[in-house]
């Protein structure tokens, strides 16, 4: 009997801009401000500071400081407006930013041409190392983030009094305490209080920047780009440095992209331009004509020195929320990050706790909250200030500005088909500015610019190993299958003799890879049941989880079945369910569905049914001391790594059974 097919006709998942995209209603203009601006809002801070009095800062001398607020401004211009409100916003996944989200994008397109590269481990290989090194750098950055940020707003207690200053360090790790501790309670629960908060701060700094521009307007020429192109040209070797802290007063940037998904992008852009981007300029532009004033700074805290005496107090607090606002940015960014990976499987399982059941994107990752939390605090007790820690900070964003960048670049001729000669002068351009960021944060890694490299090391080759991990596992059971060579036809031929009267129960097994035709191979746990009994059960349902590169998939182009036999004697049926990154596959709610929609003819209820699903076991040594660490490292962390039963919402309703890995 050939296989009939339902839903044949489904196609790659059209991208499609939604309500929350189009209409950019004032409220998403709000929580914009609070989610993606929280970061580079807070900028203002440190950056100056570290220009002029950091390690290597230069003498704040009029030509100094409006060569640096002119780096400062086109830094803005150049980064965030033209490379990421113009360019990059537009590389959306329906809807969906973020890294993984250009990976995506060329995973639909070469699906959709039926070409390779169908799937995320079928991409050119260099742009999947690029694109696993971008992300492993996101977690250097969301550990340095919320350390420098809390850091360097509770050192205002130094400027109130200089008796507060043993507090700085004990207050800033409290602080931290409490921000990840509430993480398990969600964002929604606070997320309302952000974007007012910040909307306040912004006014705040564009305020207190008015009020020192109008005491010294002159600071205005530091528009005119000549004034940055004088002081690179006068610091020499060291304009490197400069630009390694002037690189400060963008970080952050990538929480625009990659939190579109949220909000949208006119709700982002527009609140950079109509607020973001003015205030930002206000404030750095008023620290310059305080400079130009030659008044003094107390302890190096250009920031600080603006705000008259009597409002001290009101902007330290005011400063230390908009730092913790702006570190849940980066946490809840980690969280999804981890969650899209490990979708695309590109990291372990782990567990996932949604905190919002209106909004499945609101998740809380213990492990990963625990990793961060760790770490936040062992920066701050090791570096005790925000200069030092400054001068570790920059080089894991300035990295993945630079894979952001690749990416696109391949995104817009494959996707978009842009022609070079457009192309090629926006790239030069903007990759320019990333080189030269780049290139002068590597002098910081004397000073503590290995630690963000370290971290990234750590994430890249656990994401590394387990996407090689699970390809080596792939290609065993493939030779596995290949050895028993059963095919979803040989067993329908020896099926009428093989039915277990007394075994009546239907049996559903997970396959690595869709069966969609009777040449197909059954899954290698089936295989070895088939040969080690010779009975097959009455009803038989082979599982496939497709990872496609769409962050969503639309309930309609979910499941496609294909039926094998259907019968008195029972029936077999192939399920390939499509599932975004963004999502988590529970396969009971599937069957349930499916059965509901008579979609799959099996008189017993799912609760009934046996689900059977292989583990590995590893025994081979490998064939060299790398391969046997690298096997090492994979085989603890599989162990370690959530049970499939879980991943699969499953929990004690299937079978497992232990598959040993011999090559």
């Amino acid at each position: 009997m050939e296989p009939t097919e339902q839903d044949a006709s489904h196609g790659p998942h059209r991208p499609h801009r939604g309500t929350v995209g189009r209409l950019a209603s004032a409220g998403l203009l709000v929580g914009a401000l609070g989610v993606v601006y929280g970061d580079i809002g807070t900028s203002p801070l440190y950056a100056m500071s570290e220009v002029f009095f950091g390690r290597r800062g230069i003498d704040p001398s009029e030509a100094h400081a409006l060569g640096t607020v002119s780096l400062i401004f086109w830094a803005l211009v150049l980064v965030v407006m033209l490379k990421y409100v113009v360019l990059i916003l537009r590389a959306d996944n329906d809807g969906e930013g973020g890294i993984f989200a250009l990976l995506g994008l060329l995973v639909r397109r070469n699906r959709a041409l039926g070409a390779a590269g169908g799937t995320p481990e079928a991409l050119p290989k260099w742009l999947m190392i690029s694109v696993l090194i971008g992300a492993a750098l996101l977690y250097g950055d969301g550990m340095i983030t919320p350390a420098i940020s809390v850091l360097s707003a509770v050192e205002g207690l130094k400027v109130v009094s200089p008796h507060f200053e043993s507090l700085v360090v004990p207050f800033t790790v409290a602080i931290l305490a409490f921000l990840f501790m509430i993480q398990k309670r969600g964002t929604h629960r606070i997320g309302w209080l952000f974007g007012p908060v910040m909307m306040v701060w912004f006014v705040c700094i564009g305020a207190l920047g008015i009020w020192h521009i109008l005491r010294e307007p002159s600071v205005l020429r530091a528009m005119n780009p000549y004034y940055a192109f004088l002081l690179l040209k006068d610091q020499g070797f060291h304009s490197a440095h400069l630009l390694g802290s002037v690189v400060l007063c963008v970080t952050g940037v990538e929480a625009m992209y990659a939190d579109m998904g949220h909000f949208g992008r006119p709700a982002i852009t527009r609140a950079w331009v109509a607020l973001v981007f003015p205030c930002l300029v206000l404030n750095y532009f008023g620290q310059a004509a305080y400079l130009l004033g030659g008044n003094p700074v107390p302890n190096g805290h250009l920031f600080y020195a603006l705000a008259p005496a009597w409002g001290m107090g009101a902007l330290v607090g005011l400063a230390t929320v908009a730092t913790v606002i702006a570190s849940q940015a980066l946490i809840s960014g980690a969280f999804s990050l981890t969650q899209q990976a490990t979708s695309m499987g590109l990291f372990p399982r782990l567990k996932v706790v949604h905190t919002n059941p209106d909004v499945p994107g609101q998740i809380y990752l213990p492990f990963i909250n625990f990793l961060l939390f760790a770490g936040c605090v062992s920066l701050v007790l090791i570096f005790k200030n925000s200069s030092a820690l400054a001068a570790a900070y920059g080089l894991a964003v300035t990295g993945t500005m630079v894979v952001t960048t690749i990416a696109f670049a391949k995104v817009a001729m494959k996707v978009w088909n842009w022609r070079l000669r457009y192309l090629v002068p926006v790239l030069l351009l903007i990759g320019a500015v990333d080189l030269a960021f780049f290139a002068s944060n590597l002098l910081k890694l004397p000073d503590g610019g290995y630690i963000p490299l370290a971290i990234g090391f750590v994430f890249f080759a656990v994401m590394d190993t387990w996407r090689w991990g699970r390809q080596w596992i792939g290609l065993a059971y493939q030779r596995r299958s290949n050895a028993y060579h059963l095919t979803v036809g040989d067993m329908m031929q020896k099926r009428g003799g093989s039915l277990d009267p007394e075994h009546s129960m239907s049996l559903v097994v997970m396959a690595s890879r869709p069966i969609c035709r009777p040449d197909d191979l059954v899954p290698p746990v089936l295989a070895v049941h088939f040969r080690n009994w010779n009975r097959l059960p009455k009803h038989l349902v082979f599982f496939s989880v497709v990872p496609v590169g769409s962050p969503t998939v639309n309930d309609t182009e979910r499941f496609r079945v294909t039926t094998f036999c259907e019968d008195e004697s029972g029936t077999v049926v192939s399920i390939q369910a499509q599932y975004g990154y963004m999502e988590q596959p529970n396969i009971r709610k599937a069957l349930v569905r499916l059965k509901k929609e008579h979609r799959l003819r099996i008189p017993e209820k799912p609760v009934k049914w046996l689900i059977l699903i292989g583990a590995e076991r590893f025994v081979t040594p490998g064939h060299s001391v790398f391969e046997r660490l690298r096997i090492s490292l994979f085989s603890r962390m599989n162990r370690l790594a959530k049970p499939v039963t879980d991943y699969f919402g499953l929990q004690s309703d299937a079978g497992l059974t232990i598959e040993t890995i011999n090559v």
